[in-house]
């Protein structure tokens, strides 16, 4: 037998903004950038009860060069510490430094202007964020990069900024836990980096939006589960890259499609509540559209289920 490896994903993490005592418009807003008041020439908004602000004038407040492509509908940021940030419009994907994660929501274009949720703007330009006066005045406060001091290691910094060791390493590119004094560190984890697991989350979404873009949501999630499911099943590879890469096991692999797709809301939705152990076709480890299949091996399998147009079998 496999043992199992930890797969719930912890989500939600300093993602939303607080509770409101009471509603806010827009205009309600005061918003501090390293202490001075900012005016905006755009007008921001409030969607599901969080701030939306332009992704161009909070990067270039703070001296970042700004690229927009029209045509593609991309921003991308390099910011004054080196990071390179690319943001798509109806996508919530985000990449940072060659890395993909994935939001809690997806840029929204207003007036020919991207916006997103303030916290993550912030974050992702490594700015602490605070609440003040009621949650109607916003303080953006650029945090330093932090220089080793002799004695420091990955440890106590990360315990000197709340976060974790492994964090830090990713978000700074490090090979090894060791670091030697000088080097500068950059010590504002965004909350799109603490959900763990995000290169099985994203793989497996895709997956799921090649595979059952036009499903249920239902049978979106019973894909997620089949492919859990392989993970601790002795016939099927133990990971699941190695299981969604197993050659002759999917047709998206196999065509290529798996490479280009973009997952939804839905499919990302559907990943997640999988990942996190929900089974509506319980320990189901095959499935397949059963109006076109020919396969005798799965045809012969034993039915567990029937969503949409799939069949899902043991």
């Amino acid at each position: 037998m496999k043992v199992s490896r930890p797969l719930l994903i912890l989500f939600g993490l300093l993602i939303f903004l607080p509770t409101f005592a009471h509603a806010h418009s827009s205009s309600d807003y005061q918003i501090f950038v390293n202490d001075h008041e900012v005016s905006f020439q755009e007008p921001l908004f409030v969607e599901s009860g969080r701030l939306f602000v332009p992704i161009r004038f909070i990067s270039e407040q703070l001296g970042a060069a700004v690229e927009w492509n029209g045509a593609e509908r991309k921003v991308l940021i390099k910011s004054p510490i080196n990071d390179q940030i690319l943001f798509c419009a109806g996508s919530r994907g985000v990449q940072m430094n060659g890395s993909e994660y994935i939001m809690d929501v997806s840029p929204l274009m207003r007036n020919d202007r991207m916006y997103l949720p303030i916290r993550h703007v912030s974050e992702l330009l490594h700015l602490k964020v605070k609440w003040l006066d009621n949650d109607s005045v916003v303080q953006l406060n650029q945090v330093p990069l932090y220089e080793v001091q002799e004695g420091d290691s990955l440890s106590s910094i990360s315990e000197k900024f709340n976060t974790t060791v492994q964090l830090l390493k990713i978000r700074n590119d490090l090979q090894s836990s060791t670091v030697s004094p000088k080097t500068k560190l950059k010590v504002v984890i965004p909350s799109v980096m603490k959900n763990e697991n995000q290169d099985d989350l994203l793989l497996l979404a895709k997956l799921i939006e090649a595979e059952a873009g036009d499903e249920p949501f239902i049978g979106q999630v019973a894909v997620g589960n089949v492919i859990v499911n392989r993970i601790n099943d002795s016939r099927f590879p133990d990971t699941i890259e190695s299981i969604v890469y197993e050659p002759g096991q999917f047709t998206p692999v196999s065509t290529g499609r798996i490479n280009y797709v973009e997952p939804t809301k839905s499919s990302i939705d559907a990943a997640k509540k999988a990942l996190q152990g929900e089974k509506p076709v319980k320990n189901a480890v095959y499935f397949f559209n059963k109006s076109k299949t020919t396969n005798q091996f799965l045809l012969a399998r034993e039915v567990v289920s029937d969503i949409g147009n799939h069949r899902f079998t043991n």
